[in-house]
């Protein structure tokens, strides 16, 4: 079964505790507009999608592409040997493990964000 953005973004809220009102809070809409979306009332459109990464502190292209706004995969991506080489380890980590890699990950991507609005 395939996941939709509402399954994805409520994980995401239970994984960091938060309520509907607090995503909103923290992406600087209203709670009705989160509730429209969790309850498949509503669509995210690409504002919704920029304040979503910003709260959950991930790259707008993660949050653009569950929402379906962007292709599951970019055209050429899936021929990179590096990014087959991290998959090939990533099943192998343990669940803490993993939680680690992405915590690295997502530290580098944010020093270089930081770059690059300098």
């Amino acid at each position: 079964m395939e996941k939709d953005f509402s399954t994805w973004l409520t994980i995401e809220m239970d994984r960091l505790g938060w309520n509907n009102s607090e995503l909103a809070r923290r992406a600087s809409v209203v709670p009705s507009t989160i509730s429209m979306v969790i309850n498949r009332q509503k669509q995210p459109g690409p504002d919704l999608c920029n304040g979503i990464a910003r709260a959950l502190g991930v790259p707008p292209e993660r949050v653009f592409r569950e929402a379906g706004l962007l292709p599951a995969v970019i055209i050429g991506e899936d021929n990179d040997e590096k990014k087959k080489e991290l998959d090939e380890y990533w099943r192998y980590l343990t669940g803490e493990e993993r939680d680690t890699l992405a915590t690295m990950a997502k530290a580098f991507y944010e020093r270089r964000s930081s770059y690059d609005t300098e």
